[in-house]
């Protein structure tokens, strides 16, 4: 049985040592057996607090994702503050190059995940361009901030704090009164790749979200699934589960759009 002095330990041999894995798995352990959450986002943010390097403040950052997830999903605030220190420790979103130009392979680096390059697209571009040359341009990245009526939702399933997903479903969602004025559908784990759910996507516009729209964007979302067996669940569990993912979603997102 977890007590709370164990859990001060654990605590204070992640301010030592914030690049240990096996700390932070420890503190994080008995933070859930103790329901304390809200020390680990704490402890989140203090550790960020000091310079660290930017191998080490990705880690947390990723860590951070999983268990905001899992114990504050209804609230992104909880992460994003989280988030914003990681973006200042490790930079890596801005780019030097040629005036137009591509980065030709490998992938790009960002905090939280690796996203390769489609090399073969970058060739093609640059053999038909008279512009592009084969190197980096990135400058900055503009993330627009999404108007008055819009809400959004990543639901999964998972086993554990952490795990792959078995199925899951992000949703961004645009209303014009009642109706859907537009609608994002993404899937994850339900092919080889992620997938863009565009027929489930048109069929929202112009509906209202209810039961019938809601069952036909969950139907036409399984239909495009290709997900593997394994120990998760076989071929036809997980595409219902991206079908209730989808369906979930949709309901989360629909019910940020009347919030400020």
């Amino acid at each position: 049985m977890a007590d709370l002095s164990q859990f001060a330990e654990a605590t204070a041999a992640v301010k030592h040592s914030p690049h240990a894995v096996s700390a932070w798995e420890e503190a994080e352990g008995l933070a859930a057996d103790l329901d304390k959450p809200d020390d680990i986002v704490t402890l989140f943010n203090e550790t960020l607090a000091d310079k660290l390097e930017p191998e080490v403040a990705e880690m947390i950052g990723e860590r951070a994702g999983a268990f905001c997830d899992e114990w504050f999903g209804d609230d992104p605030k909880v992460l994003e503050k989280i988030l914003s220190r990681v973006l200042v420790l490790a930079p890596n979103h801005t780019g030097r190059g040629a005036r137009g130009s591509v980065w030709p392979g490998g992938a790009w680096r960002v905090p939280g995940a690796d996203v390769p390059v489609d090399a073969a697209f970058c060739r093609a571009l640059c053999e038909e361009s008279t512009l592009l040359e084969p190197d980096e341009i990135l400058s900055e990245i503009r993330i627009p901030i999404p108007p008055a009526g819009t809400g959004w939702s990543y639901q999964k399933l998972k086993r554990k704090t952490g795990d792959f997903a078995t199925a899951a479903t992000a949703v961004l969602l645009q209303m014009n009164g009642a109706r859907v004025a537009k609608a994002s559908i993404a899937l994850t784990n339900a092919a080889a790749t992620a997938l863009k759910a565009s027929a489930a996507e048109s069929s929202l516009i112009g509906k209202a979200i209810d039961n019938a729209s809601l069952n036909e964007a969950a139907r036409l979302a399984m239909g495009i699934c290709e997900p593997t067996a394994d120990q998760r669940g076989d071929v036809e569990y997980k595409v219902a589960m991206c079908g209730e993912m989808t369906r979930r979603a949709l309901q989360a997102a629909y019910a940020r759009t009347s919030k400020p």
